[in-house]
């Protein structure tokens, strides 16, 4: 099932994987060897936009 659908089925308030910057790579925000990171954090760098506070596996 494709990613985007996936999450939006979980009825997210934020879809990361249904980006308007298009479809992005998911070792952006995923990593093997290392911390995963919310890759949406380089723009949207407002502490106080929960929206945004998720974890990434």
């Amino acid at each position: 099932m494709d990613l985007a659908a996936a999450s939006a089925a979980k009825k997210v308030a934020l879809n990361p994987h249904d980006s308007h910057a298009g479809q992005l790579r998911c070792t952006l925000c995923h990593k093997e060897h290392e911390q995963s990171v919310l890759y949406c954090r380089q723009c949207h760098k407002n502490a106080e936009d929960k929206r945004f506070d998720m974890a990434v596996p």
